[in-house]
């Protein structure tokens, strides 16, 4: 079962799915309607759930409308975890299940014009951390895969996800691409104030 939050966008996810030859059946579902998301759960009651609700938001934080900030965690963070909320008493009651909960490299970093997405990949990436330490002590696994815009192969991110789901014991955290090597590596020799003013020369464009 495969969602979207639009009908274009299921539109896009069943072509996606056929041109790979795989077989989804799909369902707009808006991550921000609780009671959307209720139906669809108990309908389901799935072994696993992957959370990869999210978008761009791009602005300087000052210009951002508060009510479009505040529209932006309410999809990317509290909508996966209401999703988790939902799903987690049923996978008790079977004796498992999965949760995979899709950040970014972005989580590791910030850039100007992209604070507020890349503040909810922040905190996506810590209650997914605070909520696979609050189920160890059952058989539902919690895992974060964090894709970046570069990656190795084509279909990295895919694998990633497919290896959160089919492995016997899944990492904690899965970091997909070269992304992540090279975010930690600009993190550790690049300079704060470099850093800040390559910002500023990119502002001024």
């Amino acid at each position: 079962m495969g969602t979207a939050r639009s009908k274009n966008k299921l539109a896009s996810l069943t072509k996606a799915a056929d041109e790979a030859r795989v077989a989804v059946e799909g369902v707009v579902l808006d991550v921000t309607d609780a009671e959307a998301c209720r139906n669809v759960v108990a309908s389901l009651e799935p072994w696993a759930v992957v959370n990869n609700a999210g978008y761009l938001n791009l602005g300087r934080i000052v210009d951002v409308p508060p009510e479009d900030a505040l529209r932006q965690p309410d999809a990317m963070v509290v909508g996966p975890m209401r999703l988790a909320r939902l799903v987690v008493p049923s996978m008790r009651r079977r004796g498992g299940g999965r949760i995979v909960n899709i950040s970014s490299v972005s989580a590791h970093t910030t850039a100007a014009m992209a604070g507020w997405y890349q503040a909810c990949k922040h905190a996506l990436s810590a209650v997914t951390d605070a909520l696979r330490r609050e189920m160890a002590e059952g058989s539902i696994d919690v895992v974060l895969v964090e894709p970046g815009a570069l990656r190795s192969r084509p279909g990295d991110g895919g694998r990633g996800i497919g290896d959160a789901l089919t492995a016997d014991s899944p990492k904690a955290r899965y970091r997909v691409g070269v992304a992540p090597v090279v975010t930690d590596a600009l993190n550790l020799f690049l300079p704060r104030r470099l850093k800040d003013r390559l910002a500023r020369v990119i502002l001024r464009g």
